[in-house]
């Protein structure tokens, strides 16, 4: 067991610190999350998804890329930071190629299409 009376000042100050990053990290985590909600919710059926991506597939190759999906996020009123619209790209990105493919927006929509649990928390 680790008793605090043998801690240094700086094993202290690294504690609190590596505390406040983790709540910091904790509440943007949420924020984002409850974009990417309103987001999917935005969207109401499978033909509205289509048409969205496919309006954003600026070079019509059938992904979008990171401007893409910022123009996205701006079109239907999402407010996201770069930090929000680059960790939300990320979690969308399965394959990790740096492009989002129709059947990865589609994936990622249909996966929270019936999550009724995370309503609770918006």
């Amino acid at each position: 067991a680790i008793q605090i009376a043998q801690w240094t000042v700086l094993s202290r100050y690294c504690g609190i610190y590596m505390m406040v990053l983790g709540l910091v990290t904790f509440f943007h985590g949420r924020k984002t999350t409850t974009e990417l909600y309103h987001l999917r919710e935005s969207i109401s059926d499978e033909a509205q998804l289509i048409q969205i991506f496919n309006e954003n597939d600026s070079r019509g190759e059938g992904y979008l890329d990171r401007g893409d999906f910022s123009n996205l996020s701006e079109q239907i009123g999402l407010e996201l930071t770069s930090e929000q619209l680059e960790e939300s790209f990320v979690s969308m990105d399965s394959d990790k190629n740096g492009k989002l493919s129709l059947d990865e927006f589609r994936a990622w929509w249909l996966s929270y299409k019936y999550d009724t649990a995370f309503e609770s928390i918006v």
